[in-house]
């Protein structure tokens, strides 16, 4: 391959790490904000009990896999550390849940900025691979950033106006995440099958180079093989001629006598 960015960029299927939490973190913002909106009365301290037992649950997940798969095996393999971080995390806010409730819109917020930012990585990677899916991700990007900033600084012009803003953006971000994650898996996908179709178009190209020139440097032997054995063939056609010929000794002496 060459030496550019896009010819190396693959989708690390032995470190799945991130983009399983990215998918989780989508998934729950999702979960979480459509049951906010469909049921507003709902006591979102229950919520955050399930959000944290998830946590749990997720970063055991992690931690399992790590094993399971031989991830141990390799270097720069932060599965094990990001489950135990997501364990620790969970039973801190079981034990503070109340409290969690509380700043809720703080940390709607605070998932929807990570998930944005996620985003905003991909609009990055997507305009690298010189590919048009930049556009929309820049646009995913955008919509979703403005909203984690509008909750973040509590902006009562348009949170005020719209009941339940914050789990909208939630449900929005999280959508928007998901597709992101999906447009540049298939983006990567055809690249890296693109970059290994011209690859081995060069090393077809090569061979046919290499077999061309094995064609001629035997082609010239050839010829230098017949040149030759021309040559032997006059030599003894020569000779012959030369025995038979009654005149040959004559010649000689008298070629010997000049001298």
């Amino acid at each position: 391959m060459g030496n550019n960015d896009k010819d190396t960029v693959k989708i690390n299927s032995a470190r799945p790490d991130g983009m399983v939490m990215q998918i989780v973190t989508s998934l729950l913002c999702i979960g979480i904000g459509a049951i906010l909106i469909l049921i507003p009365e709902i006591n979102i301290l229950y919520l955050c009990y399930c959000f944290c037992a998830a946590l749990i649950v997720v970063g055991i997940t992690l931690i399992v896999s790590y094993f399971i798969s031989g991830a141990y095996k390799r270097l720069n393999d932060y599965r094990f550390a990001t489950g135990v971080l997501l364990v620790i995390l969970g039973c801190i806010e079981l034990l503070r849940a109340e409290l969690l409730a509380e700043e809720i819109m703080f940390i709607i917020g605070l998932v929807t900025l990570v998930l944005s930012v996620i985003i905003m990585q991909s609009v990055v990677q997507m305009r690298i691979l010189e590919s048009s899916a930049w556009i929309v991700q820049l646009i995913f990007t955008v919509a979703s950033l403005a909203g984690a900033i509008i909750v973040l600084i509590d902006f009562k012009p348009v949170i005020g106006r719209v009941d339940g803003f914050a789990y909208y953006v939630m449900v929005i971000t999280g959508t928007l995440c998901m597709i992101s994650l999906l447009i540049e898996a298939i983006i990567i996908k055809v690249t890296e099958k693109r970059e290994a179709n011209k690859d081995k178009k060069e090393e077809n190209k090569d061979d046919q180079k290499g077999s061309d020139d094995t064609k001629d440097n035997v082609g010239e032997e050839i010829v230098d093989g017949n040149a030759d054995a021309a040559d032997i063939t006059d030599n003894e056609d020569k000779g012959k001629e030369a025995k038979n010929d009654p005149q040959a000794p004559g010649e000689v002496a008298d070629k010997a006598e000049d001298i």
